[in-house]
C-alpha cells in the first residue's frame, strides 16, 4: 500500500468510526491500529474539514516548479 492509499484508508476508517458510536480506543483496537496513530488521523480529518469549511479546500502539498535561466 503506497502513502496515498494508506492516507485514504485511514481517513475512511475515521469516517466509519464517526458513524459507529464506538470509542476511539475500541474502534482502533478492532481495526488493529494503535490508538495514538488513530488519534493522529482523526486530527488530520478534522483539519481537512476545517480547511474545507473555510473555503480553503485546495490540497496542501508541494508542486514541482520548472525554472528557466534568464539569458542576456
Amino acid at each position: 500500500m503506497n502513502l496515498q492509499e494508506n492516507r485514504d484508508r485511514m481517513l475512511e476508517l475515521v469516517a466509519e468510526w464517526a458513524q459507529s458510536g464506538k470509542s476511539q480506543k475500541a474502534f482502533a483496537q478492532e481495526q488493529g491500529i494503535k490508538v495514538p496513530t488513530f488519534q493522529y488521523w482523526i486530527t488530520k480529518k478534522r483539519q481537512q474539514q476545517s480547511n474545507m469549511a473555510k473555503g480553503n479546500g485546495a490540497a496542501v502539498g508541494f508542486v514541482e516548479l520548472q525554472t528557466q535561466l534568464a539569458t542576456g
